[in-house]
């Protein structure tokens, strides 16, 4: 506008900055697991069928027995008795309180133990973890500012550790700068994909460091959402605005599809894909569902959102669901037609979507 301040009201431009929570809800047996960025509750456990609490998960300062410091956001891990979450802050390092991965009883909220994991800083916007059942991976860097003299290391080690993360099986390096990609776990293998466009795969087992990357493959652009594991091949894509498909055993480029128009400013252009029927079904920040043959990586059609898609898509039969991050949903038939829009907030959606029992699970980031 050209007038001196503000006369009709109207937006005059947007983008978005990107730190809303990523931690998507978790569903087992009838309820819900969610992380809550909250200032005393730290995560909850709903009903599916209701929404009804039933329970909270609180913490308290040490000292003066209220909420200080740590916060949590991070994907609930679940385990068979327990739920794990990570916590982060923007003080004190890995020397203040927010530092741990914080283990939960499954049935009542309480918190049965907090172990070292090292500070995350919450401008990362989520703090990725991932168990496989048998062990703990999750992105590390050495964080204390108060000392002399100060350290700020990226977040850009690899560190596996047992079931309870009391001992530390290895730490691995996997470049110079930040690896904020969410990891993914098979029996044998961790894939990580990291800012400087590598996605490793890393060998659980063996104590050599040498013999721990089974495989490496550099795409044009970063990697800054978590792969896909299926039937052998892993799927993700890069900031180059490249969707790839790769072998699981050998890092071997099956095919890359490149997208038209690219979004320069997207930190995550694409979206976790998801796969269903042989079809691949991904988001990206230039507003465009894309749907991919699974096998040839062929274009099959594409839907355009009226804004970024960062949530992964879930498919239940006939119909793919994704969300945009002006909070609405959108329903799409197997030919890319719209059936429904709607509304669902008035905050970006950011979490991958959910599906359970024919309900789809929303997070935005109010």
């Amino acid at each position: 506008t050209e007038a001196p301040g503000p006369k009709y009201g109207r937006a005059a431009w947007k983008f978005p900055v990107g730190l809303g929570w990523y931690a998507r809800p978790v569903v087992e047996d009838g309820k819900i697991y969610i992380a809550s960025p909250g200032m005393r509750i730290t995560s909850l456990c709903l009903d599916l069928e209701t929404g009804q609490e039933i329970w909270q998960s609180n913490q308290t300062h040490p000292m003066f027995g209220i909420y200080k410091y740590p916060a949590i956001a991070s994907t609930p891990l679940i385990l068979e008795d327990r739920i794990v979450l990570r916590e982060v802050n923007s003080h004190g390092g890995n020397k203040g309180q927010a530092k741990n991965l914080v283990y939960l009883d499954k049935k009542t909220g309480k918190t049965l133990s907090r172990t070292y994991a090292g500070h995350l800083d919450y401008r990362t916007q989520y703090a990725p973890t991932a168990t496989n059942g048998k062990v703990m991976v999750y992105p590390f860097g050495e964080h204390d500012i108060y000392g002399y003299s100060p350290t700020c290391q990226n977040m850009n080690r690899l560190i596996c550790a047992d079931i309870d993360n009391r001992h530390k099986k290895w730490d691995f390096n996997v470049g110079d700068i930040d690896a904020l990609a969410e990891p993914v776990l098979s029996e044998d293998k961790v894939f990580q994909g990291t800012m400087e466009g590598y996605l490793y795969a890393l060998n659980l087992a063996g104590g050599w460091q040498d013999e721990r990357i089974a495989w490496s493959f550099q795409a044009k652009g970063a990697i800054n959402t978590k792969v896909l594991l299926d039937k052998g091949s892993v799927y993700f894509g890069a900031n180059d605005g490249i969707i790839y498909k790769v072998n699981a055993e050998t890092g071997e480029l099956i095919w890359g599809f490149e997208v038209a128009k690219k979004e320069s400013k997207a930190r995550k252009h694409f979206s976790t894909p998801v796969i269903a029927d042989g079809k691949i079904y991904v988001g990206s920040a230039n507003k465009y569902l894309y749907c991919l043959d699974a096998r040839s990586g062929k274009e099959l059609w594409k839907y355009e959102a009226q804004d970024w898609i960062r949530s992964a898509p879930v498919v239940s039969g006939k119909y793919v669901f994704f969300a945009d991050v002006q909070g609405r949903v959108y329903k799409i038939n197997s030919r890319g037609t719209l059936k429904t829009k709607r509304q669902v907030s008035t905050h970006p959606i950011y979490a991958d979507l959910v599906l359970s029992d024919k309900k789809i699970l929303v997070v935005d980031d109010e």
